[in-house]
């Protein structure tokens, strides 16, 4: 049986909209474009100016009953790096090379709370690279931690004004359905896993997955990828 599937790293990138009072704002974690600036390899630029998060809280699109203790577990691992790099989604046509490949995102022992890095923009331009340093986005996780995680109802929602650019912006999401299951076995060095991660063929075009020898398959299974 032939299985038609779109052959990308994450489940969440599909473009976000959300209502702001000000403008209407446009996350991506995986939306190709034109930039004009080229940003040669592992470019630390000088800091941007100092800038503070916004948060907005959005439980429809964010979700809400988050765990406090989950999230917060996932914010204190996050980098705290004071330098500052590149991010960008790979294979976007570009043909820049970033520091931080996306779609980019942590999640909870549980799988239930998601912080995803997205790329901001308007309706009408996308950005495709963002600056900022591991610190800006670890303080911007936890400013939607404060605002919206920590309320009453416990929903998500990103926050952006991050890195002087502002092209980046950190969402905390509930993860109901995070589909993973762990095995009982010993697991390789996570370094060794993200730069599998990072060589496996991702695409926007959605691929046919099948047997050996059935009409139409375009992606043999099962498909093994080694570090």
């Amino acid at each position: 049986m032939l299985v038609p599937i779109l052959f990308l790293l994450s489940a969440l990138a599909s473009a976000l909209v959300i209502n702001d009072e000000h403008a209407i704002e446009k996350l991506s974690p995986a939306l190709p474009g034109a930039d004009a600036a080229l940003i040669l390899p592992n470019d630390t630029t000088a800091s941007p100016p100092l800038t503070f998060p916004r948060p907005r809280c959005n439980s429809a699109q964010f979700g809400r009953g988050l765990n406090l203790e989950d999230c917060q577990t996932v914010v204190s691992s996050l980098p705290n790096s004071a330098v500052t790099v590149t991010f960008g989604v790979r294979y976007d046509g570009t043909g820049h090379v970033y520091d931080r490949i996306m779609p980019l995102r942590w999640l909870s022992s549980d799988g239930t709370c998601d912080i995803q890095l997205y790329l901001t923009g308007t309706t009408t331009a996308q950005a495709t690279i963002a600056h900022a340093s591991g610190r800006m986005i670890k303080a911007a996780a936890q400013s939607v931690l404060d605002r919206c995680v920590a309320s009453r109802s416990r929903m998500g929602g990103v926050a952006s004004n991050i890195g002087g650019d502002n092209n980046l912006a950190v969402g905390v999401k509930l993860s109901r359905h995070p589909g993973v299951r762990c095995l009982h076995s010993s697991a390789p060095p996570m370094r060794a896993v993200g730069e599998l991660v990072n060589v496996i063929p991702a695409s926007l075009i959605p691929q046919v997955f099948g047997l050996e020898g059935d009409a139409g398959t375009q992606t043999v299974l099962p498909a093994v990828f080694n570090s």
